[in-house]
């Protein structure tokens, strides 16, 4: 039995890289947002998708360029829109 001053300490690693953790958090806001954004503006302008993402994640805290986000723009501008009930 080892006495306590012989303990190894083990190294814990939560993360792969530095900032993994930030750019976790980055893609669940705007996958989220992308999510409530997606039965009212599928087949909208890229650029109309894209100011209101920006307004909508600057409100969660995320401030990410307009270029960041016009892929998932793209996305959704390309869905069907879907028919109000």
């Amino acid at each position: 039995m080892q006495q306590p001053s012989e303990r190894q300490v083990v190294a814990v690693h939560f993360d792969s890289e530095p900032g993994a953790a930030v750019q976790r958090h980055l893609l669940v806001r705007i996958e989220h947002v992308y999510s409530r954004l997606a039965p009212t503006h599928a087949g909208r302008p890229v650029d109309e998708i894209t100011d209101e993402m920006l307004a909508r994640l600057r409100s969660l805290g995320v401030n990410v360029l307009p270029r960041q986000i016009e892929p998932y723009a793209r996305s959704l501008s390309s869905m069907r829109p879907t028919s109000a009930a």
